[in-house]
């Protein structure tokens, strides 16, 4: 049976709970706000299904990407209303309008915690479109993919590579009818804080003026990563989060908007505060989940192919199967190939958090240990506090980013030399 002795040996991905013939697994809350199987041992035959389906205990070997593409949906609107290149959304449609396919993907619930959920229609699956740092629930995902591909129907499922691997091991074969596309994921922060920070949005202490409300706002949309507006764009996305000042004058307004560092549930994220154990030692990096793509920004794509750079969001995408390869191809997208030797030689390829862990923060325990009592918001400033060396290489990085030759060698320096 499952026997979780190490945070770090669990990466939450629910399929020991789906593959159980007894159900006598289920995902309990941690002190930290994520979820662990616990087994019931009164019910649990000791079959050891849950042990043979594990990511973390069956990890597979990494590999390379058969291609290495630079990408971006034909439309510029529905660019903008995704994180990067809008590439989710341009295979989305190929599944439903040309499969007649389920799309599974993650979204909001009423609450604003993140779940993973499935959808039939193109209206459905823009739910899913955006990113959500927010390691979501995955319920029954995992049966309901495979009650799907059993009836033969065409399957798209997303999630970051941990899941794509628990799901692949849920199911313990190959389907034609089945396509899996892996978010490439920094690491996973804890649904717990997330909850806790949601609700200090609405006790209005996050607020400019909280005095505006003589209520709780109500919540009514929230995205990561804003690009729409002149103030952002792909490069400089705001944390947004828009909402009405209470049901009887449904006034709307936003509530939050500022640039993403600035924004301090994103500052914790970026500097790895409260991710999920396993992600400093993830399993499923490097392509080793077994999907067939995986997606991410190409942040460097000015290097590369600055006649194909824009503001409006690039993606970067790894090919790991001909499966993958030829359907991507074949939806509505522009592309270029971007895997020459120089290319790859210079790094302009490389996503690293496509192919490397998150490294710990040695104030993570703090923030654990203070969380439920302390202002959130308070607790994330005074523990992601940079030092001037850090200033200077994400300010040396973000030039560098927006296509500045002159501060190569200088970033290089800063970046060997942070401890």
């Amino acid at each position: 049976m499952i026997d979780i002795r190490e945070k770090k040996q669990c990466c939450g991905c629910t399929a020991c709970v789906n593959i159980c013939p007894k159900q006598c697994i289920e995902m309990q809350e941690d002190e930290e706000g994520f979820l662990y199987p616990s087994v019931n041992q009164d019910i649990c035959i000791d079959c050891g299904l849950c042990e043979k389906i594990c990511p973390e205990l069956n990890q597979k070997q990494a590999k390379k990407p058969i291609a290495i593409y630079a990408a971006k949906h034909q439309n510029d609107e529905i660019r903008l209303s995704s994180s990067s290149g809008g590439i989710f959304f341009a295979l989305t449609e190929k599944v439903i309008k040309e499969k007649n396919g389920v799309v599974f993907g993650c979204k909001y619930d009423e609450s604003w915690n993140v779940v993973h959920s499935f959808s039939e229609t193109l209206e459905g699956c823009k739910a899913f479109r955006t990113s959500k740092y927010v390691q979501s629930n995955m319920g029954n995902c995992f049966k309901q993919v495979k009650d799907f591909l059993l009836k033969g129907r065409f399957v798209m499922f997303t999630g970051t590579p941990c899941q794509i691997a628990g799901l692949k091991g849920f199911l313990r074969k190959e389907y034609d009818n089945l396509l899996t596309v892996e978010i490439v994921c920094h690491g996973v922060p804890s649904p717990g804080v997330w909850r806790k920070y949601i609700e200090d949005v609405k006790n209005s202490t996050l607020l400019a003026t909280p005095s505006d409300f003589k209520s709780k706002p109500i919540i009514t949309n929230i995205n990561f990563r804003e690009k729409q507006s002149n103030e952002y764009n792909w490069l400089e996305y705001g944390f947004v989060i828009h909402g009405k000042a209470n049901l009887e004058t449904n006034q709307k307004t936003t509530l939050i908007s500022t640039i993403y560092y600035k924004a301090p549930f994103m500052k914790g994220f970026l500097a790895d505060l409260y991710q999920r154990p396993s992600c400093y030692k993830c399993p499923a990096k490097a392509l080793k989940s077994g999907s067939d793509l995986s997606i991410a920004d190409y942040w460097w794509i000015h290097q590369v192919r600055p006649d194909f750079m824009d503001t409006k969001g690039i993606s970067l995408v790894y090919v790991a199967s001909e499966f993958g390869k030829k359907f991507f191809e074949s939806c509505n997208i522009k592309y270029i190939h971007t895997d020459s030797a120089e290319d790859i030689e210079k790094g302009y390829l490389f996503q690293g958090a496509a192919f490397h862990s998150a490294k710990e923060p040695k104030n993570r325990k703090r923030f654990f240990e203070q969380w439920r009592e302390k202002d959130l918001c308070l607790l994330i400033d005074e523990l992601t506090k940079p030092t001037l060396k850090k200033k200077i290489y994400e300010f040396l990085r973000d030039i560098k980013r927006k296509n500045s030759y002159i501060t190569h060698i200088y970033l290089k320096y800063i970046k060997k030399h942070i401890r």
